[in-house]
């Protein structure tokens, strides 16, 4: 059993901020911002349909979602977070179905596996664009669903049907 208080207590050794999104069919799907320790809302903005994941990269004050039913990533200014719902974001289009994320060790590369194909999108950051892409898989039946960059940011992996070494 869990109790739940209406008075957030603040954690001891926690600090910092977690992103979520909300993910619901036929209703407005948004994108909060919370203090680690407190659970306090810091700030919501609207996001595309059924957004699936977030990110944001470190060193950046930029928070992305991804947007599979819209097809598009969604970009919010950390600063711009209102707890009003009002913030602004930008949106980025992709492929078919934008699904999980992953960043290049220097915040520079966003790669976003497109569920709905067999290809992987990159996103410049400092541009918010969708720059380039490449096939996750030489199966066009195939399904990209995740993506995972290694700490050296040398070899990209990709989960689909068969998860797969991309050298880039």
């Amino acid at each position: 059993s869990v109790a739940f208080s209406a008075e957030p207590r603040r954690l001891s050794g926690v600090s910092g901020t977690v992103y979520a999104v909300e993910r619901l069919d036929n209703s407005t799907n948004t994108l909060a911002a919370f203090d680690a320790a407190t659970g306090s809302v810091l700030g919501v903005a609207v996001v595309g349909n059924r957004p699936i994941g977030v990110l944001s990269p470190n060193g950046s004050d930029k928070v992305y979602s991804a947007d599979e039913r819209s097809n598009q990533l969604s970009v919010v200014s950390k600063s711009d977070l209102a707890d009003d719902g009002t913030a602004t974001a930008k949106r980025i289009p992709m492929g078919s179905f934008p699904h999980h994320m992953t960043v290049s060790p220097n915040g520079r590369w966003l790669y976003v596996a497109e569920y709905g194909s067999h290809k992987i999108g990159v996103v410049d950051t400092r541009l918010d664009l969708r720059v380039d892409g490449f096939y996750a898989s030489g199966n066009p039946a195939a399904r990209t669903h995740a993506v995972w960059i290694t700490n050296d940011g040398k070899d990209l992996y990709a989960r689909g049907v068969d998860p797969v070494l991309i050298r880039r």
